[in-house]
């Protein structure tokens, strides 16, 4: 590849590529990113310092992105659930488990800098749905103050992100991605019944 070919944007898709192919960001480095770009290894350091800086931006543009695919995902669905705490469980699942790869690189491969660093401009995914969790319990006639309903949402994204955790770590005890999901819509179902 000519040098004036390479950029930012393709050196990160190689390296998302990567990422997903090897199921973490721990199996690769600036010579598999270079081999899957067709250049020299060394051509990347007109662009990066080092492989750590390329991480960082790699987690800055999928998280751009996975936020993206989320939010239209939920829109999707929404009305075939009847809950939005569901319906968000339901996608951070289906899409962690398409991307395991990426999952494992945002959420349990090492990183030499602080991840929330490069994080804090971006809202958490689910304060976003603060809005939309407070106008359900309205319509059901149970009002719910925004404190009861972060602390709703904290506890259900922290439940499915560590379910998550341990199914891809396999450490969990479900036999499959059937069950696993299952179990975990079961659970995120009981949590929202009974809290508000």
């Amino acid at each position: 590849m000519a040098r004036k070919q390479l950029t930012k944007e393709r050196i990160l898709e190689a390296t998302l590529k990567l990422i997903e192919e090897k199921g973490s960001s721990n199996a690769i480095n600036f010579r598999e990113i270079a081999r899957q770009l067709g250049c020299a290894h060394t051509s990347l350091y007109n662009f990066y310092d080092s492989f750590q800086e390329i991480k960082l931006d790699a987690v800055r543009m999928l998280v751009v992105n996975m936020r993206s695919e989320l939010a239209q995902r939920t829109q999707l669905i929404l009305s075939e659930t009847e809950s939005i705490m569901v319906t968000y469980s339901i996608v951070v699942i289906d899409y962690a488990l398409e991307h395991k790869g990426w999952y494992r690189f945002l959420w349990m491969d090492y990183m030499e800098h602080n991840i929330s660093e490069v994080l804090r401009d971006q809202p958490r995914p689910e304060k976003l749905l603060l809005k939309s969790l407070i106008e359900e319990y309205k319509l059901q006639l149970k009002p719910l103050s925004e404190a009861d309903a972060i602390t709703i949402l904290q506890v259900g994204h922290a439940y499915t992100h560590g379910e998550l955790c341990k199914f891809l770590s396999n450490r969990s005890e479900a036999l499959d991605e059937s069950d696993f999901k299952n179990e975990v819509i079961k659970n995120i179902q009981w949590i929202r019944r009974n809290n508000g």
